[in-house]
């Protein structure tokens, strides 16, 4: 995302400037009058402006009108706002206006321009019988950046959400024919827990907040509303619950790798393997060791240890499918579950991994090292999931004893099949 601060403060514009560069994937223009940015505007595409209204080569009358014109989407930055000045810009099709009379409006104004990059992420689902409602949400959505998905009733927003899985918001309204939003919400969270798809009620019935927040929405807001808050409510809930997936990424990932954990690892895992046992699903569960991982620590140290793990670890999740898992479960060790693959396929896919392990080129310094993998693999179902990962771990340990850089797997007369490079 590219931004534009115009601002005839060089020192605030610094400020500005600095600490919106500083979050990843926004880039920064500034300039401090009229004259260049009107050249600046002719020759990039922006984002998003943050604009002085008080610049010394501007009319402040008409300085918004030139940004809104070009479809540039707006936040108003003043040192000062009396009663007649709000009006006319609350008027204007702006995002937001920010009075700069203290130091805790450089901190709103980074955060809303992080909250407006991440917003175009998320997708809302609006449902209101109203059509005028509906238009006036999805104008002040779309104008933070939010994508939105429309339903007239709550049967058609409990059928768009089974459509799309992509939804990250639902804003519903109460009273609505067919199928009201009371019973939009009992449904979703018969699927959603609040954190995983958050829910604002809209009633214009102040008493239809309880029914409401005792059934699982996370917000409430009655009509009419004004803008700002529906806006403020939608950023809250949305910073709510990133904040929530942050703490449960933090949780359940390998703080090297990045991967998973192995909690996260037995809590997947031992989900899938039941439904896979009952479906008659094929899947495969595979223990990965670098090959003599001592002798690198002790040779290069435990720097190039750990890039040589963080390769590894990388190269996995690079060829892995989205639905599959892969975790550190300590030191060199890793583990993959492959879901949904036949023994001949798994065989062939670590047989292709530990080839293009082996032909990795870590370099340090003016010099490069290479590194092998000796792989187990689990192909029959155990008891349980554990059990599973203990038959890859016999794998393992035959490939390690038989010369290293292999992969042993177990599906063959009930014995461990072992295959060496060819």
């Amino acid at each position: 995302m590219k931004v534009l601060i115009v601002e005839d403060s060089k020192v605030l514009a610094n400020v500005l400037a600095r600490k919106i560069q500083a979050i990843d994937g926004i880039s920064v223009d500034v300039k401090q009058n009229m004259k260049d940015t009107h050249i600046a505007i002719e020759s990039n595409h922006y984002d998003l402006v943050l604009l002085d209204l008080h610049l010394p080569d501007a009319q402040e009358e008409t300085l918004v009108d030139i940004f809104l014109e070009r479809k540039l989407p707006t936040i108003v930055m003043t040192g000062s706002l009396n009663q007649e000045l709000r009006e006319q810009i609350s008027r204007k099709d702006i995002i937001d206006y920010v009075l700069k009379n203290r130091s805790e409006s450089i901190d709103y104004l980074v955060h809303l321009v992080d909250r407006l990059y991440k917003n175009r992420m998320h997708t809302v689902l609006v449902v209101d019988d109203s059509a005028i409602y509906r238009h006036e949400i999805q104008k002040t959505l779309n104008k933070y950046m939010l994508r939105t998905i429309m339903a007239k009733d709550g049967q058609e927003a409990l059928d768009l959400e089974r459509e799309n899985d992509n939804i990250s918001l639902v804003i519903t309204d109460y009273e609505m024919p067919n199928v009201d939003g009371l019973e939009v919400v009992l449904s979703l969270r018969q699927k959603h827990k609040k954190y995983q798809l958050p829910i604002i009620g809209v009633s214009t019935q102040k008493e239809n907040a309880i029914a409401f927040l005792k059934y699982g929405v996370n917000d409430f807001i009655r009509k009419p509303f004004f803008k700002e808050e529906l806006s403020t409510r939608v950023n809250n809930t949305l910073d709510s619950i990133e904040n929530v997936k942050k703490l449960n990424d933090f949780a359940n990932t390998d703080f090297l790798t990045g991967v998973a954990n192995r909690k996260y690892f037995y809590a997947q895992g031992t989900d899938y393997f039941k439904k896979a046992k009952i479906k008659h699903e094929s899947f495969a569960v595979a223990m990965l060791d670098i090959d003599y991982f001592k002798s690198i620590n002790d040779t290069y140290g435990h720097d190039i240890g750990d890039k040589v793990i963080k390769t590894l670890a990388q190269t996995i999740k690079n060829n892995i499918k989205g639905q599959d898992i892969v975790a550190r479960f300590g030191g060199e060790e890793f583990c993959v579950l492959l879901k949904d693959i036949q023994k001949e396929a798994a065989f062939s896919f670590f047989e292709s991994l530990r080839k293009k392990i082996s032909n990795q080129r870590i370099e340090i310094d003016n010099d490069h090292i290479c590194f092998t993998v000796s792989i187990g693999v689990a192909t029959s179902p155990q008891a349980d999931l554990d059990a599973t990962i203990k038959q890859s771990d016999l794998a393992l340990y035959q490939a390690k004893n038989s010369g290293r850089n292999k992969v042993c797997v177990d599906f063959m007369e009930e014995s461990t099949r072992e295959y060496e490079e060819a």
